[in-house]
C-alpha cells in the first residue's frame, strides 16, 4: 500500500464526516495509469482467479479493512463512504471474462463491506442499455452508473439517452 495516499484518504474521510459529505470512491480507473488502471496490477486483470485478479482483491481487502489513522474507524464502516464504485468508466461490454469479473468482484466487495453501497461504474450507456436484468438479479450490485456525456446510438443528446433509459426502466 502507498501510505501517503492512504493518509490523504484518511484525512478526506475525516473532513467528509465533519462536513456531512458522502463520497463515492472508485476502486480502479479504466485507462489511467496515473490513477491506477488494470495495467497497474498486471496481465489478466479481468480473469477471475488469476494472479493479477488476486493482487487486486488483496488491495481491496487492505483498503476496506484499513483503520483510519485519524478517526479510528475502518473504511468498511465509515459513514462518509456513500459507496464503493467498481471503477471509473469501466468498459465491460460482451466480454465474458469482464462480465464474470464484475459479478465476482461485486460479491467480494459486498463480503468485505456489507453495509456500504456498491455501484457498478460504466463508461457508455450502450454497455448497460437493454442489459438491466443481468444487474437486477445480482444482489451485490446496489446501483449502476455510467457517464452521460456519451449518447446511445439511437439518441442524439444526453437528455435523449436518459429519456430512453427512463422509459425502459419505468415501473421497475
Amino acid at each position: 500500500p502507498h501510505e501517503p495516499a492512504l493518509l490523504a484518504l484518511d484525512r478526506l474521510l475525516q473532513i467528509a464526516n465533519e462536513e456531512g459529505v458522502r463520497l463515492l470512491i472508485p476502486l480502479i480507473a479504466y485507462k489511467s495509469a496515473l490513477r491506477g488502471d488494470p495495467d497497474t496490477y498486471g496481465p489478466d486483470f479481468w480473469k477471475v482467479g488469476s494472479a493479477t485478479n488476486l493482487k487486486f482483491k488483496n488491495m481491496l481487502t487492505q483498503l476496506l479493512g484499513r483503520t483510519n489513522t485519524l478517526t479510528g474507524r475502518a473504511y468498511r464502516d465509515d459513514p462518509a463512504v456513500f459507496g464503493w464504485h467498481t471503477g471509473n468508466e469501466l468498459v465491460i461490454g460482451d466480454d465474458p471474462d469482464r462480465r464474470r469479473w464484475l459479478h465476482d468482484i461485486a460479491a467480494y466487495i459486498k463480503q468485505l463491506a456489507p453495509h456500504q453501497l456498491l455501484i457498478d461504474g460504466r463508461n457508455k450507456p450502450n454497455d448497460v442499455f437493454d442489459r438491466y436484468d443481468e444487474f437486477a438479479h445480482d444482489d451485490n450490485l446496489d446501483a449502476l452508473s455510467y457517464h452521460t456525456y456519451v449518447n446511445l446510438p439511437q439518441a442524439d443528446t444526453p437528455a435523449g439517452t436518459l429519456r430512453l433509459i427512463r422509459s425502459q426502466l419505468r415501473g421497475q
